[in-house]
């Protein structure tokens, strides 16, 4: 019985495509289409199966594939670990803020454990590359003079090494305040007798450099998309994503407000912790370090204890850089993995990160 309705079945199923065939041969326009199609879903009632869905027109529409993820340009970023009472003489992660607005520029870094110091760029009148930040500030001396020759010096005393036995490199970040597009040549000019273990990073848009043509010891970074996202450019899942362009860019420097307080409580909550994370996450595994600023760390700094927290004075509302609000977002920062810990404090800094946190 069985075997006689597989005959009918089968035999049913060659006159339907008999059909479909005269039907093709002989009808043209929207009515054979149509026609085509009735036999194919007579068929596929047959046979059991479902059919492909068909556009207006009755073709089959094809089932949308997802752009495939582009492999990182660069390794992926392995989340910091933290190690408590580290003896070692250097803080992995402690970044000095504008460290040459300390008394003792570098060396208050250097003798805290500093593995990266911020400097700001400003060309002067005489060609040379100040330190400043804004037209009001005076000059703290020049590039050269306080961080070049001194790192080279330290190094050569280290056997190449910034701190003897550590092998990461030192890092020098530049942001250029005032310049032109011979700024980013003078700056590689004077940089040039650095040794391998120290490493430029500047942004992506510092005037006259081209991303991908510079020297090995320079890398850059980039600020994140709107809603703290992976610029397109550096991101392996982005049509945009340019795999050229990615192999230069090393960090993405994002702000406290965009980043973790978005809803402008000076707190970051359970759900901005969690995009926190995220964000943190995706920058790794793209290959990418993170680091944000302008969080509530404080712009004074203590000169009779250089590195020291000091508080500011209140503000209507609030105040300005409790140290309370400094250490929740040092550890919201430390349980996203951030990889530069951005402070003006950088004593404070070391001793919170030996800690692990509080």
């Amino acid at each position: 019985m069985d075997h006689e309705r597989g005959e009918g079945a089968l035999g049913y199923l060659g006159v339907i495509l008999l059909i479909a065939v005269v039907a093709g041969v002989l009808v043209t326009g929207d009515i054979g289409t149509r026609v085509v199609a009735a036999c194919e879903s007579a068929v596929c009632a047959v046979m059991g199966k479902s059919c492909p869905a068909r556009s207006a027109a009755g073709a089959a529409s094809p089932t949308p594939v997802p752009s495939p993820v582009a492999s990182p340009a660069r390794p992926p970023i392995p989340k910091p670990a933290c190690t408590p009472g580290d003896e070692n003489k250097w803080v992995e992660g402690l970044h000095a803020h504008n460290d040459y607005e300390n008394d003792r520029p570098l060396w208050g870094a250097l003798d805290q454990g500093a593995t990266s110091i911020e400097a700001d760029i400003w060309v002067g009148d005489d060609g040379e590359l100040h330190l400043q930040h804004q037209i009001d500030g005076g000059s703290r001396g020049t590039l050269r003079k306080t961080y070049v020759e001194p790192l080279i010096a330290r190094a050569a005393a280290n056997g190449g090494q910034i701190y003897q036995g550590r092998e990461k490199p030192f890092v020098i970040l530049l942001e250029v305040k005032k310049g032109d597009d011979t700024t980013y040549q003078k700056i590689i000019d004077q940089t040039r007798d650095l040794p391998p273990g120290v490493q430029l990073l500047m942004p992506g848009d510092t005037p006259g450099a081209v991303v991908g043509k510079q020297p090995p010891n320079v890398t850059f970074f980039l600020t994140p998309g709107q809603g703290c996202t992976l610029p397109p450019q550096v991101d392996p899942a982005s049509p945009e994503y340019d795999r050229a362009y990615a192999q230069s860019v090393s960090m993405l420097n994002g702000s406290y407000r965009q980043c973790a307080d978005r809803n402008g409580d000076r707190r970051v909550s359970d759900e901005e912790q969690r995009l926190l994370n995220e964000f943190v996450q995706k920058a790794h595994d793209a290959g990418l370090k993170v680091r944000f600023v302008e969080g509530p760390d404080g712009r004074k700094r203590d000169h009779k204890d250089p590195g020291g927290f000091k508080l500011c004075a209140w503000k209507p509302g609030r105040q300005g850089c409790e140290r309370q609000l400094q250490e929740e977002w040092w550890e919201a920062q430390r349980i996203a993995g951030v990889d530069y810990l951005d402070t003006a404090h950088v004593k404070a800094g070391a001793q919170w990160m030996r800690k692990c946190g509080g």
